[in-house]
């Protein structure tokens, strides 16, 4: 917008970053924290989401709090999710795509 000099409207989009790690982490404190569910911040991932099975043994065992806390030892490389309204990977492959990482 400001590079271009283009105003603001109703319409504008803005580009998320990193907003959807706050409504993650606080939705999933929301679950742990209102039982009955088994989930705990310790929960491994491949156990709420059998999908996100990975090789590599040590990231096998990724928590919830590993993956919110960002040490699930998963290197960016050369990917990159959005910015400037650009979607590079459809929402239905993303999580695929992390699998493949």
């Amino acid at each position: 917008m400001v590079e271009n000099k283009l105003p603001v409207t109703e319409r504008t989009v803005f580009p998320m970053c990193s907003l959807t790690k706050l409504f993650t982490s606080m939705a999933m404190g929301a679950f742990i924290d209102n039982p009955p569910n088994n989930v705990t911040w310790q929960t491994r991932l491949v156990d709420i989401l059998p999908e996100f099975s990975i090789q590599d043994p040590f990231q096998h065992h990724m928590t919830v709090e590993d993956a919110l806390s960002h040490q699930t030892g998963m290197s960016l490389g050369t990917w990159y999710l959005g910015g400037n309204n650009n979607i590079l990977i459809a929402h239905k492959d993303s999580l695929k795509f992390l699998i493949d990482q």
